[in-house]
């Protein structure tokens, strides 16, 4: 009995030390996939959203450059304007045409197209990229400048939640018309701050033009917040429904916070 006592004492010593060992092993194993799968979600959140956000900036400083240059740098009052800056002005249109093919090309790299409504995103924007390479190759602004701008705020909304509805036509106009005049006001405040002012300030037989090029601006920008109001209660109605949702859900705060952002620069002008 006592030796077999002490025989069967022995192995679970060895079978004890052999255990903390793989224990240990399969320790170090559970933390490094533990490190590894909180990683991965970590990369499939935030890239989209990298994308994203790249991708409206982009959209926004192309759209509201050409747009400024159609409807304000290219009009007699403002003459000589466009020439104070050649530098600054091929910076802005290669940069914002380079950050929206990257910006593009991640976009579809992490989510490809598949509905109908992406296909035609993916179309129209290759067309504008394409018309908009052939556009800085020549160094000059486009007469088509505003329908190249409309066409890829067109494009970009063709990928948005009113895409997706099933009566999507009002929707989706609205969601153009919001991103359109969101290009207009905040791309057009970047364009003339980094390109047209600093250009004027190395040229000052340009400064009397400056002060209808911001009149006319500040018009803009005026009509430009007041629509996007409207268009956001009219989005507001399409995603979010009930009046409650405004606070209970996360599309209504962001409109609610947006919204309150758009107040100070409506009554700033």
């Amino acid at each position: 009995m006592l030796a077999d006592s002490r025989g069967a004492s022995q192995p679970p010593r060895r079978f004890a030390g052999n255990s903390w060992s793989a224990i240990a092993a399969d320790e170090n194993a559970c933390a490094q996939s533990a490190r590894r799968y909180t990683a991965l979600p970590m990369i499939e959140l935030v890239a989209p959203l990298v994308a994203r956000t790249a991708l409206l900036v982009a959209v926004c400083a192309l759209a509201g450059g050409w747009l400024v240059e159609a409807l304000i740098v290219a009009r007699p009052f403002a003459s000589g304007l466009r020439e104070a800056s050649p530098g600054r002005r091929r910076w802005w249109f290669r940069a914002g045409l380079a950050l929206l093919i990257l910006a593009s090309a991640l976009e579809w790299a992490l989510r490809p197209p598949a509905a109908l409504s992406e296909w035609i995103a993916l179309a129209m924007r290759a067309g504008v990229m394409a018309l908009a390479v052939v556009r800085e190759a020549a160094s000059a602004s486009a007469p088509w400048d505003v329908g190249l701008a409309l066409a890829l705020t067109l494009s970009r909304s063709w990928q948005s939640r009113a895409a997706q509805l099933a009566e999507w036509a009002l929707p989706l106009l609205n969601d153009w018309l919001h991103l359109s005049f969101t290009a207009l006001w905040l791309g057009g405040v970047g364009y003339l701050a980094l390109v047209v002012l600093p250009g004027v300030l190395r040229a000052p037989q340009h400064l009397r033009a400056l002060g209808p090029v911001t009149d006319r601006f500040s018009m803009l920008a005026v009509g430009s917040v007041l629509i996007l109001g409207v268009s956001g209660i009219a989005q507001s109605a399409s995603f979010v429904g009930a009046p409650q949702a405004l606070v209970a859900t996360d599309y209504g705060r962001a409109l609610l916070i947006k919204l309150a952002l758009s107040l100070p620069a409506l009554a700033l002008g």
